[in-house]
């Protein structure tokens, strides 16, 4: 019983509620071409997210996985099924989406993204976060833009320790390859001019820059006001120190484990190995990451959530019925969210 929860969702922008009400020519173009921030979780997005939504002509609302990660291989869900998700997800409730029952699937999610629109003051650019199945975006929004965030996967494995979803980086490793794998697919159906990479270490050694590019890729002029997160957040502006920090936090034999498993993707994003290639884990070792991963989320989510709480979810999973699952998940998430920074 593994929960992952997204990237925290944070305040929306300060200055959209006095933005003047657009024409319906931006309202259609924004609405057909929003913006994802995609990228794998621990990778930065929620950092890109905060500091485009602190410009005054953008309004990115926050975590949208919800719009994809209940596909069913590369099939949209049942509808019903998915009404029943949408009552009971957190971030989905966090983001306070009215669901019309009269919609299908495609139609829905285009609602979910005309009622941020509205909400956010009808701003030039829109968008949110996903970090799952990004692939499946454009079979949505064919013509959005998307901004790929990409942080060294060792330190995106480390990182994943430190949330309760992995005990070790062999574990903590997955949670980088899966997204980069359907970043990929996802380049292989847009144009390259519909797409931007942002590296975390470029980001936080040198935001200005960054962030200036970023904005001619969304057609805004930067604005110093992305940098002030402190104002209305728990984030504060990008430093460089966050950057590279497995060159001190990871052990050698810790480094390898991630080289090894990220080695083809790892090269393919510029990233260089530490040492040599590395020496893949032997059977012996590798039962041991996989069965301390395991016993590690088990604790980890027992602590946080209380054991009453994990026994039960653990069981209600299982045997149901429905509503005690939902009755248990409801409390898990109101502790998910009091934890989320």
């Amino acid at each position: 019983m593994n929960a992952a929860p997204p990237d925290p969702a944070a305040p929306t922008n300060p200055e959209s509620a006095a933005a003047p009400v657009a024409d319906d020519s931006q309202r259609d173009r924004v609405l057909n071409e929003p913006v994802f921030i995609v990228g794998p979780l621990r990778s930065g997005t929620t950092l890109l997210r905060l500091l485009i939504d602190h410009h005054p002509q953008a309004y990115i609302f926050g975590e949208f996985e919800g719009c994809v990660s209940e596909a069913v291989g590369d099939n949209w869900p049942d509808i019903a099924s998915y009404h029943e998700f949408a009552k009971t997800d957190r971030m989905m409730l966090l983001n306070g989406f009215e669901v019309d029952p009269s919609l299908d699937y495609p139609a829905l999610m285009h609602s979910f993204i005309a009622q941020a629109y509205d909400r956010g003051g009808q701003l030039p650019v829109l968008g949110g976060t996903i970090h799952s199945r990004m692939d499946l975006l454009p079979k949505l929004w064919p013509n959005a833009k998307f901004i790929h965030t990409l942080r060294d996967p060792r330190d995106v494995a480390r990182s994943c320790i430190g949330m309760g979803w992995a005990s070790n980086v062999h574990g903590g490793a997955d949670y980088w390859i899966r997204p980069e794998e359907h970043w990929d697919k996802l380049c292989s159906q847009v144009k390259p001019e519909q797409t931007l990479d942002v590296k975390y270490e470029d980001l936080v050694r040198e935001p200005e820059a960054e962030l200036t590019r970023v904005c001619e890729f969304l057609g805004l002029t930067y604005d110093p006001a992305m940098l002030a997160l402190d104002v209305d957040t728990t984030y504060s502006r990008p430093d460089p120190k966050l950057a590279e920090q497995w060159r001190t936090k990871q052990s050698p034999r810790e480094r390898q484990l991630v080289e090894y498993q990220c080695l083809d993707l790892m090269k393919a994003r510029g990233y260089e190995l530490s040492d040599g290639e590395p020496t893949p884990p032997g059977a012996f070792e590798k039962l041991r990451l996989n069965l301390g991963n395991r016993w590690g989320r088990v604790t980890f989510n027992s602590k946080r959530w209380g054991v009453s709480n994990w026994l039960q979810y653990a069981v209600a999973q299982r045997t149901g019925p429905k509503s005690w699952e939902a009755a248990v998940r409801k409390r898990i998430d109101e502790i998910q969210n009091s934890h989320m920074r």
